[in-house]
C-alpha cells in the first residue's frame, strides 16, 4: 500500500481535507508539532490502495533575509546591500519544529500532494515543501508530486479538486515570481529604512524612536495620500452663484436656473433684480419629460471590491476585512478570499447558492424571488484565470460580530448579480419664469431589482409634485445665493484600493497589508467615520522630501514596472535573474544620488520637527480637521500645533491672542480667535490665516480681509471710508464694543469713536459731501444727545465728528494739541451693498480737541498721510 502525503497551508484546511476526503474512516493523531496535528484514512491514489496522511504547514516555511554579518547597522553600509546574497531562513515556529514534522511524516509515502493556497503565494510554498521533503520520500517514479487546485473548502470542490485528471504541477515560474519580488523588496526596503532611521536619529526628539521606513509597494501608497492631501491644501475656493425660484407646491420645490451656475455677481444680482419686479407672478411649466433608466447590477465580487465595500459600508479597514474573510474561508462559510476574477464559470451551480438562503431571516423571502423565476444570470465579468469571485457557500451559523457583517454583505453582493438590474424614471421638468428658465429633476424606482439587496449602489427617490405642461405654479420667491468650490475630500481607503489597483500597485493579496504598513508607520490616520486618511507631517514631510530628491521614489510608475516584470516571470516570459539584477541595478543608483542629497529632505523635517521638540504647548483652541484641541506654542514665532494632525499654524506675533465666543470660520471649521494689541483688535481664522483661501490676499488673511460676504465676522460689510495711510478699506470694528473704532483692513491703522456706544450701524446711503458711508449711532446710557441717536456722517456731521479721536499711538509730542483742527476723509461712491465702489476725496468732520495744557497724546490729521 502506498503512502500519500498530503500537505496543507493550514491546520483547519487539512481538517476539512481529510473530513471530506476520508469520510468516517479518518482518525487523527498529534504530530511532532503541536500546531500541525495529522489525520489519517485508507482509500485509493490512481487506482492503487493508498494509505493517506493529511497533515499541513503553518504559512511560509522561509523567509527571504541576510546573512547574519550583514543584521549590524551601524557596521554595514546600506549600500552594500544591493549586492548581497540572499538566504532562505526557516521560520521560527511556537509548537515545534515543522520541517522536521514534515520529514518525519514523508518518510512513510511515495506521493506528495499538495494542497495550498491556490495563489503565486501558494505556489512559493508548495516548492518550499518540495524542498524539505524530496529526500525523504519513498520515490520510485518520476512523479511523485502533484498539486491540488481548489476554490473553497465544500465537500463537492475538494474532492473534485482531489480526481486524478485535476491534479497538475506545481508552477515554478509562479514560484521564482515570488522570490523575485521578495528579494527585491527586502534589498530596496532595507537600505533606504536603515539610511532614513540612522540619518534622523538623534536630530530631532520627536523622530529618535521612531523607524522611518520605505517599502516599494508602502511608499508610493503613502503618496496618493499625501498628494490629495497636497490638492486640498493648494485649492483656491471660487466663487459661483446659483438663482433658484422657490415654489408654493406640495411639497414645495426649488427649480435650478437652466443655464446652470453664474460666474458673475453682477449677472446674477441684474437677474434676480429682474426677476423680483414679477410681484404674484406664475411660473409656467413648459415640458415634463418622463424617461425610463436602468442601473445595472453588480458582477461578482473580487478581493479589492470586497475591501472597498467593507471600508465604505462597513467601516471596516482593508486589513481587518482581509483577516475576517480568511476565517470566513477556514470555516467553510465563503470561496477563496483572494481572487482577482469577477466572472462565474458557465458550470457554476448559483441556484445552488442561492438555496442556502431560503429560510434566511434578512434575505429569504429575496431568494425565494429569485428561485421562483426571478433569476437573472450574472452579467459577463473578468475572468482572471484564478478563483472564482468570492461567494458564500455555507449558512451564517453562529457566527457574529465581525465575520457575521462580512457574511452578509458578500451575502447580499452574491445575491444581487443573480437579481434584476434596478430600473427608475427620471422626470425632468422645465419653468418659465420671466422669460427666464429652470429646471427640477425627479426619480422615482420602477423596479428595486438588485438594489433591494445593495441599497448603496443606486441614489435614493427624488420626489416632487405632479406637473402638466402649460400648469400655472405659484412662485414664493427667488434666491441668488453664493457658493464656493470646494476642495476633494481626503482619501477614503476605498479610493485608496483603487488607485493602487490602476496603477499596479501591491496585489489583491497584499494592498491592505500595504495599507495598515503606512497606518502603523504613523504616515496616515484614519477618520474612524468616514474611512479617510489623513496623512500625518511626517508623512508629508517624507514624500516631500522624496519628491525634493528623486520622484520616481514615490510615484507608482516605478514600482508599476516591477510588478510588470515580476508577473511576466510567473508567465514564463522572462527569467528571474535577469528581472532582478535590472532592478536591483536601478535601485542602487536611485539610492546612492538620494543619500547624497538627504539634506534637502533634512530641510523639511528641521522646518517642523525641530521646534517640536522644544514645546509641546497647552491645549488652546479646537481644529476644524480632527476637531481636537490644538496646543499653543509660546516660542517664537508663537504658533498653533495640533498633535493629532501633526499640522502647525502661524499666528499673529506680539499680540494677546484668545478664542473667540467659540464661533468657527464657515470655510474650515476653525475656531476663530481674536487678536488684541494697543492700538486695534481683529479676528482670524488659523487655517485661512496661514494658508490664505483666496487669491490676491497675500501670505496672510484675517477676517477683515476674507470676501466670504456671508459670514457673520466678515467686516467688508461694515466699510465706511478709506485709509489715510494706504489708502484701502476701514471698517467699523466692534470686538471690543462699547470701544468702538474704525480699523483698516490691510495696515491696521486704527481711530477710536464713540466711547460707550450700545450700537454702530453702517448705513447703505452715501455722504453727498465725501462720499463715506453714513452711520447711525446708539447709545443706551450718557448719550451726548437729547434724542440718544443720531446718523449721519462720520467727517461731515459736526456733532457725530465729536466722539472720533484721531489719534494713533501714545507718542509723546507737545507741540500737537487737540486744538479741533478739521481732518480731510476719503469716502467711498456708489459702493452699494457689498462696499466695493470707486473712491473720492472729500472734507472731513472737525476732530473732537481736547485742548489740554499737558496733553501727551499725539494727533495725525489725514493730510498728515
Amino acid at each position: 500500500m502506498s503512502g500519500v502525503l498530503m500537505v496543507a497551508e493550514k491546520p483547519s484546511i487539512a481538517k476539512s481535507i481529510a473530513e471530506a476526503l476520508g469520510g468516517n474512516n479518518v482518525e487523527k493523531r498529534q504530530g511532532a508539532s503541536k500546531i500541525c496535528p495529522v489525520y489519517e484514512y485508507n482509500g485509493r491514489f490512481f487506482d492503487e490502495p493508498a494509505h493517506f496522511i493529511v497533515t499541513s504547514v503553518a504559512g511560509h516555511l522561509f523567509s527571504t533575509d541576510f546573512p547574519k554579518r550583514f543584521n549590524n547597522w551601524n557596521e554595514v553600509d546600506p549600500i552594500s546591500l544591493y549586492d548581497a546574497e540572499t538566504l532562505k531562513i526557516e521560520t521560527s515556529m511556537k509548537g515545534g519544529n515543522l520541517i522536521k514534522h514534515l520529514q518525519n511524516e514523508a518518510k512513510r509515502c511515495k506521493y506528495l500532494v499538495l494542497w495550498l493556497d491556490c495563489d503565486r503565494e501558494g505556489e512559493n510554498i508548495c516548492f518550499e515543501v518540495m524542498s524539505i521533503v524530496e529526500d525523504y520520500m519513498q520515490r520510485s517514479s518520476y512523479q511523485w508530486v502533484y498539486r491540488a487546485k481548489f476554490s473553497s473548502l465544500t465537500t463537492p470542490d475538494l474532492r473534485k479538486a482531489m480526481m486524478e485528471s485535476n491534479l497538475v504541477a506545481p508552477n515554478k515560474n509562479e514560484s521564482d515570481s515570488v522570490d523575485a519580488r521578495q528579494e527585491l523588496d527586502l534589498k530596496i526596503g532595507a537600505s533606504f529604512t536603515r539610511f532614513q532611521t540612522q540619518f534622523f536619529q538623534g536630530k530631532y526628539g520627536d523622530l529618535d524612536s521612531k523607524l522611518i521606513s520605505y517599502g516599494p509597494c508602502q511608499t508610493p501608497t503613502l503618496g496618493f495620500c499625501v498628494k490629495r492631501h497636497d490638492e486640498i491644501v493648494s485649492f483656491k475656493p471660487e466663487p459661483y452663484y446659483v438663482l433658484s425660484l422657490s415654489t408654493r407646491t406640495s411639497p414645495p420645490t426649488k427649480p435650478k436656473y437652466a443655464k446652470g451656475h453664474i460666474k458673475h455677481a453682477p449677472s446674477g444680482e441684474a437677474l434676480l433684480k429682474k426677476l423680483n419686479e414679477l410681484k404674484n407672478t406664475p411660473a409656467i411649466v413648459r415640458s415634463v419629460q418622463k424617461s425610463s433608466h436602468k442601473t445595472k447590477k453588480p458582477s461578482g465580487l473580487n478581493t479589492v471590491h470586497m475591501l472597498k465595500l467593507a471600508s465604505s459600508i462597513l467601516g471596516l479597514g482593508p486589513q481587518a476585512a482581509m483577516s475576517a474573510a480568511e476565517r470566513l474561508y477556514l470555516s467553510g462559510y465563503i470561496t477563496y478570499p483572494r481572487t482577482e476574477s469577477t466572472a462565474y464559470a458557465p458550470s457554476f451551480n448559483l441556484h445552488e447558492v442561492i438555496s442556502i438562503y431560503q429560510r434566511h431571516p434578512q434575505f429569504g423571502e429575496h431568494a425565494q424571488m429569485l428561485l421562483n423565476g426571478g433569476f437573472k444570470k450574472p452579467h459577463k465579468g473578468i475572468d482572471a484565470g484564478d478563483h472564482p469571485p468570492i461567494t458564500p457557500c455555507g449558512s451564517a451559523g453562529q457566527l457574529s460580530g465581525t465575520e457575521l457583517s462580512l457574511y452578509n454583505l458578500i451575502s447580499r453582493h452574491f445575491l444581487a448579480t443573480v437579481s434584476q438590474d434596478a430600473t427608475f424614471q427620471q422626470i425632468d421638468v422645465l419653468f418659465d419664469y420671466g422669460g427666464e428658465q429652470f429646471k427640477l429633476k425627479g426619480s422615482r424606482t420602477v423596479n428595486p431589482g438588485f438594489s433591494a439587496m445593495t441599497p448603496w449602489a443606486c441614489a435614493n427617490d427624488r420626489e416632487i409634485p405632479e406637473f402638466t405642461e402649460g400648469q400655472e405654479v405659484p412662485v414664493a420667491g427667488v434666491e441668488l445665493s453664493t457658493e464656493y468650490t470646494s476642495p476633494p475630500g481626503y482619501l477614503t481607503e476605498s479610493e485608496l484600493l483603487s488607485l493602487m489597483e490602476a496603477n499596479g500597485i501591491g496585489t489583491d493579496a497584499s494592498m491592505s497589508a500595504h495599507i495598515n504598513n503606512i497606518c502603523e508607520r504613523n504616515y496616515v490616520k484614519v477618520e474612524s467615520n468616514s474611512r479617510r486618511l489623513i496623512p500625518t507631517q511626517l508623512g508629508i514631510r517624507l514624500v516631500h522630501g522624496y519628491y525634493a530628491v528623486d520622484k520616481d521614489l514615490v510615484l507608482p510608475k516605478v514600482r508599476s514596472e516591477i510588478e510588470k516584470s515580476v508577473s511576466s516571470i510567473a508567465k514564463g516570459e522572462a527569467q528571474k535573474e535577469f528581472i532582478v539584477n535590472r532592478s536591483v541595478d536601478i535601485f542602487k543608483q536611485k539610492f546612492a544620488y538620494f543619500r547624497e542629497n538627504i539634506a534637502n529632505v533634512d530641510q523639511l523635517f528641521e522646518a517642523y520637527f525641530s521646534p517640536l521638540a522644544q514645546s509641546q504647548g497647552k491645549p488652546f483652541t479646537k481644529c476644524g480637521k480632527c476637531f481636537r484641541f490644538m496646543n499653543y506654542l509660546p516660542l517664537r514665532p508663537c504658533r498653533l500645533y495640533c498633535p493629532n494632525c501633526e499640522m502647525t499654524y502661524k499666528l499673529p506675533q506680539n499680540c494677546t491672542i484668545k478664542p473667540y465666543k467659540e464661533q468657527k470660520c464657515p470655510l474650515d471649521h476653525f475656531e476663530i480667535l481674536i487678536v488684541k494689541n494697543n492700538n486695534f483688535s481683529y479676528l482670524i481664522c488659523p487655517n485661512c490665516f496661514s494658508d490664505p483661501p483666496f487669491e490676491g490676499i497675500g501670505s496672510e488673511m484675517s477676517c477683515m480681509k476674507c470676501p466670504q460676504y456671508d459670514c457673520e465676522n466678515n467686516m467688508a460689510k461694515h466699510v465706511i471710508t478709506a485709509c489715510p495711510k494706504c489708502e484701502n478699506d476701514m471698517t467699523i470694528n466692534g470686538l471690543l464694543k462699547p470701544n468702538w473704532s474704525l480699523i483698516c483692513v490691510f495696515c491696521k491703522f486704527s481711530i477710536n469713536m464713540f466711547e460707550g456706544a450700545s450700537s454702530v450701524v453702517k448705513k447703505d446711503i452715501n455722504c453727498e459731501e465725501c462720499g463715506s458711508f453714513v452711520v447711525k449711532v446708539k447709545y443706551n446710557n450718557n448719550s451726548p444727545w437729547e434724542a440718544g441717536e443720531m446718523e449721519g456722517c462720520l467727517w461731515c456731521n459736526s456733532e457725530m465728528a465729536k466722539l472720533v479721536d484721531y489719534r494713533e499711538g501714545t507718542e509723546k509730542d507737545e507741540n500737537r494739541r487737540g486744538d479741533g483742527r478739521g481732518h480731510r476723509g476719503r469716502g467711498h461712491k456708489g459702493r452699494g451693498h457689498r462696499g466695493r465702489g470707486g473712491r473720492s476725496r472729500g472734507r472731513g468732520g472737525r476732530g473732537r480737541g481736547r485742548g489740554k495744557q499737558n496733553q501727551q497724546d499725539k494727533y495725525l490729521s489725514f493730510e498728515d498721510f
